[in-house]
């Protein structure tokens, strides 16, 4: 990987309005792409246990206030994507750009020397073999490439189907305090 990917890979940015819909252990599924490394590291290690078993969607300000993307912008794809560009050129052009980078290249050799990035990958990975032999994975696998909705809705959103006890799930909303 290189010195500008782990640089960018601390950046994160969402277009405004977009929800984050973290839901693949409600389809039995476990994921992987490092999110046992980057997700704890972005919120802590409680915000990212209950963002995984909660499962509820969260919108921009949200995922923005708990630290999980560094700012959201543009009402469409297009202002969107410009206003990407302007930051990738502002950081590419800034004078303390070869000091920012050569810290992150330091700090990321220290967390290597804890945990490496492929002891993320090697455990993601087991537990994703439990998916891969389990009799429903690959209708689950099938209908969420196909975009194939639940046949009815999760227990999790269904208030209407719930006992008193789990009405208390609701969207993860701005605090409003």
């Amino acid at each position: 990987m290189s010195c500008w990917h782990w640089l960018l890979i601390y950046l994160v940015y969402a277009r405004n309005g977009i929800v984050l819909n973290p839901h693949y252990k409600r389809m039995g599924l476990y994921g992987s792409e490092y999110w046992t490394y980057s997700l704890p590291k972005r919120v802590g290690k409680e915000k990212a246990i209950e963002i995984t078993e909660t499962c509820m969607p969260m919108s921009t300000q949200v995922t923005q206030e708990i630290g999980l993307i560094d700012s959201c912008f543009g009402n469409d794809h297009l202002s969107f994507q410009i206003q990407i560009q302007l930051i990738a050129e502002e950081i590419a052009q800034s004078p303390d750009y070869r000091y920012k980078l050569n810290l992150k290249n330091q700090l990321r050799r220290l967390e290597e020397q804890f945990k490496p990035l492929v002891d993320f990958r090697i455990e993601e990975l087991e537990h994703m073999k439990a998916n891969f032999f389990d009799p429903n994975y690959h209708k689950l696998r099938y209908n969420f490439v196909h975009k194939i909705p639940p046949s009815e809705t999760p227990m999790h959103l269904a208030k209407h189907r719930q006992p008193a006890s789990l009405n208390q799930c609701q969207m993860l909303l701005p605090d409003k305090s």
